[in-house]
């Protein structure tokens, strides 16, 4: 990963490159890509290469199956669980941002706008909305005198979920409750992810 020609000049997008870098290398998961070496002087890394592209471009092109595309999502979950063990909010779950190695195996990439609980409140000022990320971010995320706490990343992985079944693009205009509902999911799945995409954080498991 090399930071974009274009960036290299802004101190704040160095910074938040190199410390998603940082994160990164800091978590050892199996389903967190792992990370070879950092240059600070170029702001770029070395990660290990996963040869099946995006997960998104994979549900596009049909070349997962929706089974292997959940498993994706729990195996994601797993390495969320251990970023949010260790205090780190990735804030940028998404389906361009998990990659399939060998064996469609998933790992999570990109934490540049993660930030450690501990250290929330100087970093997420840091972050403005241009940085929101969509259909897959929590409302929070668009509310910056709102704090972002892990039921964001909850929030943005059940959307990634959405997206692995509908095997489609989502769509911001649509309601999520109408969304489910063609998903033909059973009451208890699609409570499941009523509750997981709450607009309130304090609703969601």
């Amino acid at each position: 990963r090399v930071l974009h020609p274009h960036h290299q000049s802004d101190r704040s997008k160095r910074e938040r490159f190199l410390f998603g870098a940082w994160i990164m290398g800091l978590l050892k998961h199996p389903h967190i890509a792992e990370l070879y070496s950092v240059d600070e002087r170029s702001a770029s890394c070395v990660l290990k290469y996963y040869p099946n592209g995006t997960l998104y471009d994979a549900v596009i092109n049909g070349t997962v199956s929706a089974t292997s595309a959940l498993k994706s999502i729990l195996d994601i979950g797993s390495a969320l669980m251990e970023a949010h063990r260790l205090g780190i909010v990735h804030r940028d779950v998404k389906p361009d941002n998990i990659l399939l190695g060998e064996n469609n195996q998933a790992v999570l990439i990109d934490f540049d706008l993660s930030f450690m609980v501990s250290d929330s409140d100087r970093r997420q000022s840091q972050f403005s909305t241009r940085y929101y990320s969509g259909i897959y971010s929590a409302p929070e995320m668009a509310a910056p005198e709102q704090p972002t706490t892990i039921s964001a990343d909850i929030y943005s992985l059940a959307m990634t979920a959405m997206f692995c079944i509908s095997g489609a693009p989502l769509s911001m205009a649509a309601e999520r409750g109408e969304v489910l509902q063609e998903m033909g999911l059973s009451p208890e799945l699609r409570d499941l992810f009523m509750s997981a995409i709450a607009a309130d954080p304090a609703e969601r498991p």
